[in-house]
């Protein structure tokens, strides 16, 4: 007996919401960080998370069976869940660069989480991804994870330059705002702790290529609120409600 699995297809007036968090794999206040994360995902009704430095399989599958996704592939440190039906592709590790990518019918995602220490890393991780791309291109691809640099900076740039759009960053601008940092040295209670002279910064981002028509309805920053002076994580994660036109 074999197991069909059907992938979905976006199509016009399919709304997803598409998520990413670092969840930072450290065992200050574990178990009540695992909570509160639990508490995010289903509070905001997520459709899809890809996340980053996950402790172990056992964590990513508690996250799972606390949650409302039935789909998920978990690959090192990293993570992708999901109510839709996945097929996962391809998966990358080299140089403290980790990539994972999965298909939902016309739709692929890939989850990264990029060296934090040497930029050529990171850059080499990207043309990996866009590589992975080029080889089984869709119709809707998403990047999406822990970039460990700002927008600033050259990977932002050459995605850009590749017609990929910053979700947050789109959102921000049509309502009038900045987009908020997703490393906040200043208030997330981590940081606070160990006193930085860094401002917040924006490395978590979700990133779009695509020819069909879409409308971001909201792009927000989750993973904020402090409760007993914690947060799931010493990042917050990015949430983009989006609907394909």
């Amino acid at each position: 007996m074999y197991n069909i699995i059907i992938l979905k297809t976006i199509k016009r007036g399919d709304l997803m919401k598409i998520c990413t968090y670092n969840i930072w794999n450290d065992s200050k206040d574990f178990s009540k960080r695992i909570e509160l994360l639990v508490q995010e995902i289903n509070n905001n009704d997520v459709d899809f998370i890809a996340l980053q430095e996950v402790k172990d399989e056992e964590t990513f599958k508690t996250i799972q069976s606390q949650t409302h996704f039935q789909y998920g592939f978990y690959y090192n440190e990293i993570g992708v869940l999901s109510k839709n039906p996945l097929n996962e592709v391809v998966t990358h590790n080299k140089d403290n660069c980790y990539i994972q990518r999965v298909f939902m019918g016309n739709i692929a995602f890939t989850n990264v989480h990029l060296d934090y220490k040497v930029p050529s890393n990171r850059a080499e991780g990207i043309y990996t991804v866009l590589d992975f791309i080029e080889e089984n291109q869709k119709d809707i691809e998403i990047i999406l994870g822990d970039f460990n640099e700002t927008p600033d900076d050259s990977i932002h740039f050459d995605l850009i330059l590749d017609n990929f759009h910053d979700l947050h960053k789109e959102y921000a601008h049509q309502i009038n705002e900045i987009p908020l940092p997703t490393l906040d040295f200043q208030t997330n209670p981590r940081w606070v702790s160990s006193p930085s002279l860094s401002e917040p910064l924006r490395c978590d981002w979700i990133m779009l290529y695509t020819d069909q028509k879409y409308k971001i309805n909201t792009a927000k920053i989750i993973g904020t609120k402090q409760t007993n002076n914690i947060t799931p994580s010493d990042h917050y994660g990015v949430l983009v409600d989006i609907v394909f036109e």
